[in-house]
Parts: structure tokens; sequence; C-alpha cells
């Protein structure tokens, strides 16, 4: 370090020496080269910038979103599972064959019509075996969309558990359904207590640790990309000033030694490096601002969306529980409180005067809840009516709900019907309207982040003719000056 330090000014004078020796033809020609190279650098850059935002767009637009909504589908798929199976075990339908030859067949079915599923969950008409499809078809897609290597658990550890806790959760539930098809209720209501036990401890808590690893590499890399925007700003705006720096320098140069004020080839060649530093560096920014928009505004919609889907269905649940397992009615009756809060926290009978509000194009700043998130978010094109209809139809929904309750502990059987008929149906168009709002959030993602993606393509092409051009210019412009120093 001490020779270096020692040696860089006998280095910087013996530069200065040779430079003074070096004739005004060789300095131009040395000077070109410089230029040339320092452009080629500069555009390198450039090209290398606008390759890392792309592959920012791809992972945090596509590969880590797509990673997080599949971790909010299989929380999705086992508490829907339950919500469908504790509904028929109430109304003592039998869910699967009895025998082992048919469930046998029934298996060869529905792997057959899972291989064959057009995605939109018609290849079964019975509720349960449909979300016991999709439930099967995200486990697939979650395995298939793991990023990390072998040594990262973050994604592998909860898929493994929730494959192997379905599994339980799927023998329990079968003994419940057998034991009641042969009319042994103590039993069946046992094996169904099993199964909550699984679903509750193992299943949903494995696909909450799914949805947060997801969900913390869509953030890792979102913050990259973010401070990556910044720092490709900062080295451009320095790479371009170093080029247009030297171009100025050699104007003054050229006309100090030979007595041309201006040289129109070197000067269109600064003119069209500023531009394409300033091109550049737009390109990034608007970028960066509509994945911004992506992430920041629509995906957390949408992600809030989902969790409120999610805890729907398992609060759709626990209304059933409380009806078939009597003697934890309170705890299953709290834990639907509890999740409806978690969805919207609003005063009892005021969900209607909020779904007014939303139609009117109001946010809600002080609404607590996934809901209440969506509802601080402004409202694109469609999305206040699709909310209020939701908000509305989780009104109507937690109405009839309240019906059931209330009814349950002096006709049974009568708020078994209500559970099953009118409750069911009103739960359902509360799903379908809050499809709609996810739908409306995922059209919005996706465009958004093709608005970050459309920007950036072409950009190689584009950049290399553009150096060409800045090359021939130079070359244009100093040559002329080179070759009148050459005497014949």
């Amino acid at each position: 370090m001490l020779d270096l330090i020692t040696n860089t000014p006998r280095f910087l004078t013996t530069l200065r020496q040779r430079l003074q020796k070096t004739n005004t033809p060789q300095f131009l020609q040395l000077a070109q080269y410089i230029i040339c190279g320092s452009s080629l650098l500069l555009f390198t850059t450039a090209v290398t910038s606008i390759q890392q935002q792309r592959q920012a767009v791809n992972i945090v637009g596509k590969d880590a979103a797509s990673n997080v909504l599949v971790a909010q589908r299989l929380k999705d798929a086992p508490a829907g599972m339950d919500a469908y199976a504790v509904k028929a075990l109430l109304t003592k339908s039998i869910l699967n064959p009895a025998n082992s030859a048919n469930r046998q067949q029934a298996l060869n079915n529905t792997v057959e019509s899972l291989l064959n599923d057009d995605g939109k969950g018609k290849s079964s008409n019975a509720n349960y075996a449909e979300r016991r499809q999709k439930l099967a078809q995200r486990l697939l897609q979650a395995a298939e969309n793991i990023t990390g290597g072998k040594n990262d658990q973050g994604e592998r550890r909860p898929i493994l558990t929730m494959q192997l806790a379905t599994l339980d959760y799927l023998e329990q539930l079968q003994k419940a359904q057998d034991y009641q098809a042969v009319s042994k209720d103590a039993e069946s209501l046992s094996a169904y207590r099993s199964a909550v036990d699984i679903l509750e401890n193992s299943l949903i808590p494995a696909a909450d640790e799914l949805d947060k690893a997801a969900l913390a590499k869509l953030n890792s890399a979102y913050i990259q990309q973010k401070a990556n925007v910044t720092n490709t700003a900062i080295w451009l705006a320095m790479a371009g000033f170093a080029v247009i720096a030297q171009l100025i320098a050699l104007q003054f140069f050229i006309s100090l030694r030979t007595r041309r004020t201006l040289n129109i080839s070197l000067l269109l060649a600064t003119i069209l490096i500023g531009a394409f530093i300033i091109w550049a560096i737009v390109l990034i920014q608007t970028s960066g601002e509509n994945l911004r928009i992506a992430r920041e505004n629509v995906f957390s919609s949408l992600h809030s969306l989902r969790q409120a889907r999610s805890l729907a269905y398992t609060a759709n649940a626990n209304e059933s529980r409380a009806l078939l397992l009597k003697s934890e009615a309170v705890r299953f009756e709290q834990a639907f409180n509890a999740n409806v809060q978690k969805i919207i926290a609003v005063p009892t009978g005021s969900l209607r005067n909020l779904a007014v509000m939303t139609a009117q194009g109001n946010t809600s700043a002080n609404i607590e809840g996934f809901l209440g998130e969506t509802l601080r978010q402004p409202f694109m094109d469609g999305e206040a009516a699709a909310l209020a209809d939701n908000l509305t139809m989780l009104d109507r929904y937690l109405q009839t709900s309240s019906k059931v309750r209330n009814l349950s502990s002096s006709n049974l059987s009568g708020a078994v019907v209500l559970a099953s008929g009118q409750a069911g149906d009103d739960f359902n168009n509360f799903l379908k309207a809050n499809q709609k709002v996810i739908d409306l959030n995922k059209k919005a993602f996706d465009n958004s982040i093709n608005s970050s993606a459309a920007p950036l393509e072409d950009f190689e092409p584009k950049s290399w003719t553009v150096l060409i051009l800045i090359v021939f210019l130079v070359f244009l412009g100093l040559r002329p000056r080179i070759k009148e120093y050459n005497f014949w």
C-alpha cells in the first residue's frame, strides 16, 4: 500500500510528461479511442442496469407474487374443504363411497380429473371434492414454485408439513364419515374433532408459514429493486457526465489548437449521450414507479382480500362446528367472532352504512381488518362498487349466521337447515362478491407489472444503435482534424 501511494505521484508525473511530448494528431487519435471506450463502458452499464431491472420486475411481479398467491390459495383450500365437510356431517351426507372398491374408483377419477382439469375448479360438482382437488393442485403448484436452494427450508418445510397434515386430516375426516354412516355418532364426533385439531394446529399454521416465507422473498426482492433503481440513476449519471466532460474538454482542445470554434459532430455526439442518459434513467424510474404501484398499492389489497377470503372460510366452518360439536360451541362461536373481526373490525350493524359510503367512492382510513386495508387504498375503476357489494353480502351473511346461532339453543335441526340453506347461499354470494374484487385487483396488478416491463423492451438493440452512431460521430468529427496534420 505504501509503495502504491509513493508511486502514484511518480506515475502521474510520467503520464503528464508523455502527454506533453504528444503532438496534436497523436492526442486526437488517443482521444477518439478513449471517448469510444468510455462510451462503450457507459452503454454496457446502462444495458446491465436495464437487465437487472427487468429481472427484478420478473421476480417481484411474476415469480414471488405468484408464490404468495399460491400460498394464500393453500389457506383457502383446506379451510373451504372443512367448511363444506362439516356441513355434510351436519346433514349426514356421505361425502365419499362407503366401500373400499368404490373409494378406489373415486380416487382414480379424482386423480384423472386433476391431471386434465381446466384450472377453473369444474372437475367435480361436489363442493367438498372440489376443495380437496384444489388443495392437491395448490400443493403441487407450491412445490413446483419453490425458489430457494436445497438448504432453504423457508418454503420446503411448510409445504412438507401441509402434505403430511393433509393426509392426517383426510384420514380423520374419513373416519368421521365412516362412523357416521354406521350411526356411531360419538366416534364420528371424536374423529372430526381430531381432524379439526390437525387443521388448526398443523395445516393452517403451515399455510401461514408458507405465506410469510413467500411474502418475505417478495419484499426482499422489491426492496433490493428500489435500491438498485436509485443506485443505477447515480451511476449512469456519473458515467454519462464523465463521457460528456471528455467531449467538452476535447472541444476546447480543438478550439485552442486548430482555431475552429465548434465541432458539429462532437456537439451532436455530446447531445446524443446526454439524451441517452436521460432516456435510460427515465425508463428505469418509470419501471420502478409502476412496480411500486403494483407492490405497495394493488398487491397489498390483493393479499388482504385473499386473507379475508381464507378467514371467511374458517369462520363459516366455525359456525357449523358450533352446531356439530355442541360441547365446544362457545369456543367456536368465539373463534367465529374473532375471525370476523380480522376480516373487518366495525361495530355491529354498521356494515351496511359502510357499504353505502364505499359505493360513493369514500375510502375509510380508520377501518381495521383485512377488508379495512383494502378500503384504505385508492379505488380503481369499478372497485368501489365491487367492494360495496362485498360488504353488503358479508353483512347479509353475518345477519343470517346470527340467526343460526340464536336458533341453535332452541331448535338445533332448524339451525342446521338454516346454516346449510340460506346461510350457505349468503356465504357463497359473499365469496362471489369477494372474487370480483380479487379479479379487479389481479387485473390491475398484472397491468401494472406489464407497464413496468414495457418500457424496458428492445432497449438493447436501440442502445447499441445509439452507441454506433456516437462512435461514428466521434470519428467523423476527429478524422478531418487529424488529416490536416498529414503532409505528403
